[in-house]
């Protein structure tokens, strides 16, 4: 994982949904200190894109990254040893954000980064 202000790591990715608010969001930790490099909920407006140069990597923007506490935008960047891994991840990233679009459209779900990110800007 590589974020826009240079930190990157090397480690799994998980994609947990929330059992009751049904929030999904993307959580990474670095393999050796266990350090958070990415945490972000997936937002029906994200779009992965094929990083230039590379099969095996995606590129996506998030409004509201809370890796280091302060929910920040950035720009992220997720590279696979495998194919397969790339389109497992792309698979099951498109399938979440599908599923918060068709949960928005219904009016029951919530955009909770845009939320946040909306929250901050008023504050400033």
């Amino acid at each position: 994982m590589i974020s826009q202000n240079g930190k990157n790591g090397t480690g799994d990715v998980k994609i947990l949904k929330h059992k009751e608010k049904g929030t999904i969001r993307l959580l990474m930790r670095r393999d050796k200190t266990l350090k958070i490099c990415a945490n972000h909920y997936i937002t029906a407006r994200m779009e992965l894109k094929l990083n230039v140069g590379s099969d095996r990597a995606w590129v996506w923007n998030t409004r509201a990254d809370f890796a280091d506490e302060c929910p920040k935008p950035e720009l992220l960047a997720i590279c696979f040893l495998s194919a397969e891994n790339v389109l497992k991840f792309k698979t099951k990233f498109e399938e979440c954000r599908k599923e918060i679009e068709e949960r928005e459209k219904k009016g029951s779900g919530n955009d909770n980064a845009e939320k946040v990110v909306e929250k901050l800007k008023l504050s400033q």
